[in-house]
């Protein structure tokens, strides 16, 4: 059964109404602060003691229902980008702009773990988030269809970062890709990091669980993935920006995507009653 977030007591969270009278959860404990809201299930904060904010939420942000929120953690799904075969329907799914429900909230350690969940045409879906002195994202999904049934997701993960043109994403040197930003040509492994100059969206296919980092001037901000075979790496560059409302000229330059996911040729199939799981762990260090 749901919980009433009014009815929660526990040590370290809180509920509230947020922007545009959407529920959000406060945490703060001696570990972190972070914040969540029960629309689209998404991260919005994480903020682990001793460190600077390591999510981006533009201040541009759109809090409403039926629209995504920009930045934090949005979950993709059940499809990713572009419906295969109905253009009408929203970008990135349904699961970012759904009301989801609080099914479980507990202390793990010095976590405070909470779970919210949703029924997505044929799939129960669960977001659980662990707020600690690491973030841990994992989602699973059942397929309560009558038949086998696919579906492609990503925590479309925004990061924090000093200025995009200081950084580097390291971790997927060796990995061939897609260039999403020239029509989906097929590139191959470069060898060195991804730096950037200009609109980056990339994604790579095929890959085992792995560890992509950020690397920013006084920090680096860690990224592991499970149960994941794709990741991809956004930043849309000062053009594509000046398109997106809820971007603009500015922010652009303060964030970058790394997203934990299952898309494309990695979409998975369930049988019914079937679960699959993707999960993502953040950290974050000073950089020497």
């Amino acid at each position: 059964m749901p919980i009433d977030p009014r009815a929660v007591e526990i040590d370290g969270l809180r509920f509230e109404d947020g922007p545009g009278g959407l529920v959000r959860g406060v945490v703060a404990t001696a570990a972190c602060e972070g914040a969540f809201t029960l629309h689209g299930a998404q991260v919005t904060r994480w903020r682990p003691a001793g460190h600077d904010d390591v999510l981006w939420l533009s201040p541009n942000a759109t809090y409403e229902d039926g629209r995504a929120i920009r930045g934090g953690i949005p979950i993709c799904f059940p499809w990713f980008g572009a419906h295969p075969s109905d253009l009408a329907k929203p970008s990135h799914g349904l699961a970012r702009t759904r009301a989801w429900s609080l099914a479980a909230v507990e202390h793990r350690g010095d976590a405070i773990e909470v779970a919210l969940e949703a029924r997505i045409e044929e799939w129960a879906c669960r977001l659980t988030a662990s707020f600690g002195a690491e973030l841990v994202a994992t989602l699973a999904v059942r397929n309560e269809g009558a038949a086998p049934a696919s579906f492609e997701a990503a925590l479309h993960a925004y990061f924090a970062i000093s200025d995009i043109t200081e950084v580097l994403v390291a971790g997927l040197e060796d990995a061939p890709y897609l260039d999403m930003a020239a029509g989906n040509a097929s590139r191959a492994a470069e060898g060195t990091p991804i730096r950037f100059s200009g609109e980056v969206d990339r994604l790579y296919l095929g890959r085992p669980d792995s560890t992509v980092t950020i690397e920013d001037a006084a920090r680096t901000i860690e990224v592991a993935d499970t149960n994941a075979r794709s990741t991809v790496v956004w930043n849309p560059g000062i053009e594509k920006a000046r398109g997106l409302a809820d971007l603009g000229e500015v922010e652009w330059r303060r964030m970058v995507c790394v997203e934990t996911a299952n898309v494309r040729g990695d979409a998975v199939t369930l049988a019914p009653r079937e679960t699959s799981t993707l999960s993502s762990a953040v950290r974050v260090r000073p950089r020497a």
